[in-house]
């Protein structure tokens, strides 16, 4: 009898970009009823910029779990620096942070410099189940081949995440060369 690869399904809570810190084992989320078929028609520019910055997808928080809301954005790669990151944080977190009500909430912000990665981010983020590979061989083949098709690669594309809960500090991260996996922490006000 051939072995399953996937074993246990079940629901987690977790802020989306998790996947950054860890490697994947699970792809889990709160947001049930949400459709996630993104269109890039439907995508918005933001016409506050000097540069073309689009909205991907805003999530609000849900009713039950962490309460989280979300905002993806897309940018250009060639306007993919450092400065930009930073203005796009410094117009756009506080028009986000004035919705939240409650000390519970938290505003992440993801930047991606490619238009597949940040539709997968959004899709994943919307992820209601949790799919935990087992330890063969086959369940390794299985769970890289989900991962790489399923969630955002970790390299090859500038990316940018911002973090917010109201009683603790802000956090902003950067990839300066999209060829590799390493981000640093970079101060939301310039020096």
């Amino acid at each position: 009898m051939k072995k399953k690869s996937l074993f246990i399904l079940f629901t987690l809570f977790y802020p989306s970009f998790w996947w950054l810190y860890y490697p994947p084992t699970c792809s889990a989320h709160y947001r049930q009823n949400e459709n996630p078929n993104i269109q890039r028609k439907d995508w918005k520019l933001l016409k506050d910029f000097n540069f073309p910055l689009w909205l991907v997808a805003y999530l609000p928080p849900p009713k039950d779990g962490i309460k989280t809301r979300e905002v993806f954005l897309y940018l250009e790669p060639s306007y993919f620096n450092e400065e930009n990151i930073r203005t796009a944080i410094k117009q756009l977190s506080p028009k986000f942070r004035a919705f939240v009500f409650s000390p519970y909430e938290e505003l992440q912000i993801t930047i991606f410099s490619d238009k597949e990665m940040i539709e997968r981010a959004v899709k994943t983020a919307r992820l209601s189940v949790c799919f935990f590979f087992d330890d063969s061989e086959e369940g390794k083949r299985a769970a890289k081949e989900y991962y790489d098709n399923t969630f955002p690669l970790k390299s090859g594309y500038f990316r940018a995440y911002y973090y917010w809960k109201p009683d603790e500090k802000e956090q902003l991260i950067f990839s300066p060369d999209p060829n590799s996996e390493k981000v640093f922490s970079i101060p939301v006000e310039a020096k």
